[in-house]
Order: structure tokens, then C-alpha cells, then sequence
């Protein structure tokens, strides 16, 4: 059987070392970035190959070889000398999938993907269309990562004011319950949502009775009292 070529899937993820000084053979992973902005996830892997890209990422980013994993592993080891424990640290991920040509189906299978072993901070899925089925996992990752998360970018996907009231109050509510549970600051983070139908002022009153703290403004905030969200192209949308 001819081994999987994941070359164009390398091409695009980049491991970001932290800036200590030290020589490279010694860096620290800070970050994955998967840079797959208008990349038809859709298509096939290869001429030869009956599999798509997304199931070939899928498998890319498990694999033992792949700069995920190897940065990860460096992580895992490092924590384990320093702080003696077995747990197994997430590498933070800045993921950009604008427009990628997916369907409902296989969109929430990116996101399941996305969701294993990758501590998301940044999340790009503008310019695609976000159904039920992706939604629904959506709401599912945004939970899971919750206070970890610095930027949403949801420009242009289809939502209407209840998606995106069901969106923001799920990631409001899990940020709120994270930091409780890990006694740490909590920083704003960025919803970008122009683009979608929906009615802002009424969705804004919306959110105020459930009590959910939200922002106009545009740059994050790290005092203790700023833990809202922050929309600031919400009056941009449709």
C-alpha cells in the first residue's frame, strides 16, 4: 500500500517557538498555526486517492510525524520535568479555516477534529456555511475551550439571532465556570459576526436579560472585571 502523502498538509501548519533566547534545538513550542484560509478541504487528497483532504488532515494531525504531535510531545515532556506530572498539556492553536468549501456534515467533522488535543485560541471559520449539524458542534468545542479562547471569527457564516444567542451565552457561560474552577483572571475575547442575519439591537437586548455581559469595543481587556465578550462589528451585520 503506498504510504500517505501529507506534504500539503505540513506545507500549511507551522510551529511558533517561544522567543527565550535559547538555540534552536533547545526552543520551546508556543503555538500551531493551520493555515488553511480558502483551501477546498472538499476536494480530493491527491490524483491517486479516493480519500479528501479533511480526512487526510484528520489523519495528519494524529500522526505521530506530524509537527502537531512532535510539538506537543516536547510539551508533555517539559511539563513532566518541570512540574512532575503525568498530565498531558495542550498545545495552543491558532486555526484558520475561512472558506474551506465544506458541507454541513463534514464541517462538524473539522470541528470534532479540531477539538482533539489542540487548545484553541484563535478560530477562524468565516465564509462558510455553518448548518445545524455544524452548529451543534460548534456550540460543543466553544464549551470545551471556553476561557482558553481569544478570538472567534464567524463572518459570513449563515447565522441567524438565535444561533448566535445560543453561540454567545454557551461560550459566555463555560469562560465564566473555567475561570471559577481554575481561580484564574479571565481575558475578554473577540466575536467577529458581520455578515449574518440578524437584528442587533434586538439580540443585544436579548443577551442583557440573560444577563450575559458583552462589549461594542474592540480590543481585549485583562482586569478582573472584563470577562465580557466583545463584539466589534456586531452593528455590521445584515
Amino acid at each position: 500500500m503506498r504510504k500517505a502523502d501529507f506534504s500539503w498538509a505540513a506545507s500549511r501548519a507551522r510551529v511558533v517557538a517561544q522567543d527565550t533566547g535559547k538555540p534552536e534545538w533547545q526552543e520551546l513550542p508556543e503555538r500551531l498555526e493551520l493555515r488553511f484560509g480558502g483551501f477546498h478541504l472538499g476536494a480530493p487528497a491527491d490524483s491517486d486517492s479516493q480519500r479528501s483532504r479533511l480526512d487526510s488532515l484528520c489523519t495528519w494531525l494524529e500522526d505521530s510525524s506530524s509537527s502537531a504531535q512532535k510539538a506537543q510531545a516536547v510539551l508533555a515532556e517539559v511539563s513532566k520535568l518541570e512540574s512532575h506530572s503525568s498530565g498531558k498539556p495542550q498545545l495552543p492553536c491558532w486555526a484558520d479555516f475561512r472558506d474551506v468549501g465544506l458541507e454541513d456534515s463534514e464541517f462538524a467533522r473539522l470541528l470534532h477534529c479540531l477539538g482533539s488535543g489542540l487548545r484553541l485560541e484563535r478560530l477562524w471559520l468565516s465564509v462558510n456555511k455553518l448548518g445545524p449539524r455544524s452548529q451543534e458542534v460548534l456550540l460543543e468545542l466553544i464549551a470545551a475551550v471556553g476561557v482558553d479562547l481569544e478570538e472567534l471569527h464567524l463572518v459570513e457564516t449563515g447565522l441567524n439571532d438565535d444561533n448566535v444567542f445560543e453561540l454567545l451565552s454557551g461560550l459566555a457561560t463555560a469562560r465564566a465556570s473555567q475561570a471559577r474552577a481554575k481561580q484564574e483572571m479571565e481575558m475578554s475575547c473577540l466575536v467577529f459576526l458581520a455578515g449574518n442575519h440578524i437584528d442587533a439591537p434586538a439580540l443585544l437586548e436579548r443577551l442583557k436579560r440573560a444577563e450575559i455581559s458583552v462589549s461594542l469595543d474592540d480590543c481585549q481587556k485583562t482586569e478582573a472585571a472584563s470577562s465580557e465578550l466583545l463584539l466589534p462589528d456586531f452593528c455590521h451585520c445584515a
